[in-house]
């Protein structure tokens, strides 16, 4: 795991306006031109026009090509972004994906066509291609906006290096310029800083206030448009029963019917909708703020332990499982684990949210994937045993090994976790060591764990080895936990 910052060593306070990138993987954001159009950043000051520009040039070629083959390769060629590894956004799991490609390009281009066959000579906001056709996720809406304002960010990454004194190198950049008199994509070298998780390339930094998960213009928001204002028409006129969600086939036969409606739509988006960046510090999704903290924590506590023998490795286990326990009890890391846990400090406990296991899950393994790194120690999640998948599994070779259940304290199958989830996947992996984490959320949630301990100690689990790691992620404070 490895970010920006810490990286080039930068001093961040987390109130910087671009996002800190996790530069070995990408993070579940991407970037909405609806927003970028709404800066006041001076770099981005002409993004607008460009993409103006930019979609009147395709639409020339789209235009061109109702009646010539030539040109629709051609504006196939144009439309096929490449994957904008450098900015580390997106749905890619491993080093990088294809990005949007020749499916997004042919989808792309067919819309065009079609909307050039109805007169269409540009489009306002390029995510509106979306309502129109299939194939176009919101990676593909944020890569092409990632190509089409490149420069732009090249730009804004450079001030930003400036200011800091980040050190940079050359760097060849593909899709740099879009070059307006050929209708083609320019590759240019620029000074920028290093990933040093990907080969030869760059990073560019983007701003928080363009980032999102769902684009503020698209299928989704144009259905429910459609469904809460044009119900009459739609039974009316085109023969639709008014329904919750339409199919995309749909959504695409109403827009190229009423494409009217698409533009009362983008009208509405535009001056009435109440539609906000995705907020990191709230980050609902749990997309960058738990593994970001997960990972300050870690950094600013390394626990220097080997692991050459086994209880040397059930040791450094032990440790780091503890080492989360101190996170979330003692260094603030419980208010990760509810919705709005600052706010809420006051306010009645009914009123109080606590999040779900896999936001828990997700906390655990981002703090303890920052020790395994440094230690050779390797942990998997979701582990597939063949009695059913388990949380985590730490191994060190084939005899150093442990699994690791994580719980909340307020599942109803917390005691079937403890007495016959875990027992079965030591037994399917031949594993003697389990720990169960549990994670308690309200103080009476601890007379729960107390009644399943004294069960657990009248079975029989043969040379099975347990222990039990309770940890208070309740917002009153002192802790009440122990291993």
């Amino acid at each position: 795991m490895q970010y920006f910052s810490h990286f080039y060593k930068l001093s961040t306070t987390g109130e910087e306006i671009w996002l800190d990138p996790r530069m070995d993987r990408d993070t579940g954001l991407f970037i909405d031109p609806f927003f970028v159009f709404r800066s006041e950043i001076p770099t981005f000051s002409n993004a607008k026009q460009k993409f103006l520009d930019f979609f009147r040039a395709a639409f020339e070629l789209a235009h061109e090509a109702k009646r010539s083959g030539t040109a629709l390769k051609k504006l196939e060629n144009l439309l096929k972004f490449p994957e904008v590894m450098e900015i580390r956004l997106g749905l890619s799991v491993g080093e990088g994906g294809a990005g949007p490609g020749s499916k997004f390009a042919k989808a792309c281009a067919g819309a065009l066509v079609r909307l050039a066959e109805k007169g269409y000579r540009g489009l306002d906001h390029f995510e509106e291609i979306e309502i129109f056709t299939k194939g176009i996720g919101p990676d593909g809406i944020s890569d092409a906006t990632a190509n089409i304002l490149k420069y732009e960010l090249i730009q804004y990454t450079q001030e930003i290096c400036e200011q800091f004194s980040i050190p940079t190198k050359k760097f060849l950049i593909d899709n740099a310029q879009f070059d307006f008199h050929d209708r083609r994509w320019d590759h240019a070298t620029f000074s920028l800083p290093e990933n040093p998780c990907l080969k030869n390339k760059a990073v560019l930094l983007v701003p928080k206030e363009f980032l999102c998960t769902i684009h503020a213009i698209g299928s989704d928001g144009f259905s429910e448009y459609v469904s809460r204002n044009k119900s009459e028409e739609l039974r009316a006129d085109l023969n639709y029963e008014i329904e919750k969600s339409f199919s995309k086939a749909t959504i695409i036969d109403i827009a190229e019917k009423r494409p009217e409606w698409v533009s009362e739509y983008i009208q509405y988006v535009e001056n009435e909708a109440n539609i906000t960046p995705y907020n990191l510090e709230e980050d609902e999704k749990n997309l960058y703020r738990n593994t970001r903290k997960a990972f300050d924590f870690a950094s600013l506590n390394p626990i220097p332990l080997s692991a050459s023998n086994d209880e040397e490795f059930l040791q450094f286990v032990e440790t780091i499982i503890q080492q989360f326990r101190l996170c979330v009890e003692e260094q603030g890391c419980f208010k990760l684990l509810w919705n709005d846990a600052q706010k809420l400090t006051n306010s009645d406990e009914a009123e109080r949210k606590p999040r779900d296991e896999n936001t828990a899950q997700c906390l655990f393994s981002s703090i303890v994937t920052s020790y395994c790194q440094a230690n050779n120690i390797d942990i998997s999640r979701e582990v597939e045993t063949g009695r059913g998948p388990v949380d985590f599994k730490f191994s060190s070779g084939y005899q150093k090994r442990a699994l690791v259940e994580l719980k909340l304290a307020k599942s109803s199958k917390l005691k079937q976790g403890r007495l016959e989830q875990l027992p079965a996947y030591l037994r399917a992996k031949q594993i003697q060591h389990g720990y169960y984490v549990i994670i308690v959320y309200r103080k009476k949630e601890f007379e729960k764990i107390e009644k399943l301990l004294e069960e657990a100690e009248k079975v029989d689990f043969g040379d099975l080895l347990f222990k039990v790691v309770t940890v208070d992620a309740g917002l009153d404070k002192p802790s009440a936990s122990n291993i």
